[in-house]
Parts: structure tokens; C-alpha cells; sequence
């Protein structure tokens, strides 16, 4: 196997340990008695550990170099599968080590955050109460046993009040960020509440409700479409419509201290990884979409206010 590899896999183990960039520094620092900036030159590759340090850390941090050696092509996903409504503390630790992600990485020089998706993402609606228990609600009909719960009976914690609240504030301080909407992605919530209604599960007042926020929430779109960012000039934000489907979910964040992946799974969860390889595609296929939407950020005027009536027109169907 090659050496380049190896070292790869070693470094790959070791940011599963500790994710976050500069924590695992310290703990290097402090395990190997070298400089800060020696250990940093490691882990950006210019120096490589010796034999010597990869011996300590390996018996230090309980690290097998069979797994190591066999996992040349394996690239580690993990489920990120939690519990909404009533979040465990490992669910809200989950919560949260992603929020501590999106917290270091905004305010870095280089960040870009994509998305290419067929329902809106969390970053578009956490900031509306009534959407994100309404996506609460669909995921926990969906893939929850025993008896369907109504829309009403939908309460979130004060746990996940504040999440949610941190989230969406961080995705207004990304440096650079795409977003690709599939074309239906608004007639999907409204076939969805259609559905709902005639079920019972929720009702005409409530879905009167949800209407005005996907309305605001277009009304807060065809504002940053028009302008190209969020709230912060220098914080770009680049909308997209695609004139294809899209068959799941797509997103990734490339900064100095992380390179995150995930692919959206039952309508809340996904698969995430901090691999670079994953980020690579993730990001690559993102990109590559671009060729078949149209950008309505700062241009293409005539195909932005199309595509907001259009939306009006969709929601006030139910």
C-alpha cells in the first residue's frame, strides 16, 4: 500500500476521534510535547509524523493500525438519525457538535456551503416556527411507529428552539454559498398538506397558517435573490433553479477546519462524513448541476420573478 495512503487513513482516524481541527491539536501538543505549529504542519502534511509519534498516539488514543491499513477505501459515513420531537441529550450532543461545525467554520476567509435539494433545507426554513414543526410532523409520520400524531400535537423543545435558531443564524454568516432548488420543490409541500388535510391530521386554520409562512419565506428569497446575500455584502448567496428533478438531497461545507458531507435521508436525517473524498464528489456534483439550472441571484430578473409567482400561484392551491 502506498505511504500516501497510509498516512491518509492515519489522519482520517484521527479527525473521527476529534472532528474539530483545533482541539485536535492541542491534544497532539500535549501528548507529543511539540509547538502548536508543529503539530499543525502535520496535520496540513507539510511534515509528517514520525514513526515514533504515530507509535505514541496510536497506544495514547487506543488506535488500531490494522484498521488503519484496511481502510484504504473506505470512506466513513455516519447516520445522523435523532429524535426531534423528544431529543435524547445524545441527540441534542448530535445537535450541536454540527452546529459547533458551522460556528467555526463561518468568519474564515474561505468557506463555501452548497446545497442541491428537493425540499427546502434547513438553513431556508429553521427561522419560520411553523415550517420546521410542519417537517417535524411529516418526518415523524413517515418513519415513526404506532399512532400518527397531528400537526397540533407537534411541540418543540426549548433545546431545539435555541438549535434551530443557532443554525439559521450561521447560514447567514457562510462566506459562499450555492443553492439549487429543484423546480417542484414547492409543489411537493403543497401536494404533501393536501394529502395531510384530507387525513385529518392537520387543518384548514393550520394549513391557512403554513401558507403565509411559505409566502414570507418567498417574500425573504426574492429578497436575497434580488440583493445576493443574506445580510452581510461580503456573505454571497447564489440561488439556483434546476430544470431537472432531483432524487434526494444534497449538501457540503469546505472550510480550513472541516470538510463536511451529507446526504439527506427520511426527510430530517442524512448520512454525514468528514471525509475529503466525499466532500470532493459532493461538491463536484453540485457544481455540475449548475450547467441545467438558471441563476435568479443578482441576474436573470425576469426568471426570478417568474419563478416567486409561479410559487404563489402553487401555495394557494390548498
Amino acid at each position: 500500500m502506498k505511504r500516501e495512503i497510509l498516512y491518509k487513513n492515519f489522519l482520517d482516524t484521527l479527525y473521527e476521534r476529534y472532528p474539530q481541527r483545533s482541539q485536535l491539536a492541542s491534544i497532539l501538543t500535549d501528548m507529543l510535547c511539540l509547538e502548536k505549529e508543529a503539530v499543525y504542519r502535520r496535520l496540513r502534511k507539510e511534515v509528517p509524523f514520525t514513526f515514533h509519534e504515530v507509535a505514541v498516539i496510536s497506544q495514547q488514543m487506543k488506535i488500531s493500525m490494522n484498521n488503519v491499513i484496511s481502510s484504504s477505501k473506505e470512506i466513513s459515513m455516519h447516520m445522523k438519525f435523532a429524535d426531534f420531537v423528544s431529543p435524547t441529550e445524545v441527540d441534542i450532543l448530535l445537535f450541536q457538535k454540527l452546529i459547533d461545525i458551522f460556528k467555526e467554520s463561518v468568519g474564515k476567509d474561505y468557506v463555501e456551503y452548497g446545497v442541491a435539494t428537493n425540499i427546502l433545507p434547513h438553513s431556508i426554513f429553521f427561522f419560520l416556527d411553523g415550517m420546521t414543526r410542519y417537517f417535524i410532523f411529516k418526518w415523524k409520520y413517515q418513519y415513526c411507529e404506532g399512532k400518527a400524531k397531528k400537526f397540533s400535537e407537534i411541540i418543540l423543545s426549548d433545546e431545539m428552539e435555541k438549535i434551530k435558531e443557532e443554525y439559521a443564524e450561521c447560514m447567514t454568516k457562510m462566506k459562499r454559498a450555492f443553492y439549487i432548488f429543484d423546480n417542484n420543490i414547492f409543489k411537493f409541500i403543497i401536494d404533501d398538506l393536501k394529502y395531510f388535510l384530507s387525513i385529518k391530521l392537520i387543518t384548514q386554520n393550520e394549513v391557512d397558517e403554513l401558507k403565509r409562512e411559505l409566502h414570507m419565506l418567498l417574500d425573504r428569497m426574492d429578497d436575497i435573490a434580488a440583493k445576493g446575500y443574506y445580510r452581510y455584502p461580503e456573505n454571497k448567496v447564489f440561488f439556483y433553479i434546476s430544470q431537472m428533478n432531483f432524487n434526494s438531497s444534497y449538501t457540503y461545507l469546505d472550510s480550513p477546519l472541516y470538510q463536511l458531507s451529507i446526504t439527506q435521508a427520511f426527510t430530517m436525517n442524512g448520512f454525514a462524513s468528514l471525509d475529503h473524498d466525499a466532500l470532493a464528489k459532493h461538491k463536484s456534483m453540485i457544481h455540475s448541476l449548475r450547467k441545467s439550472s438558471v441563476l435568479i441571484s443578482e441576474s436573470g430578473e425576469w426568471e426570478r420573478v417568474s419563478f416567486i409567482e409561479k410559487q404563489r400561484e402553487i401555495i394557494d392551491t390548498v
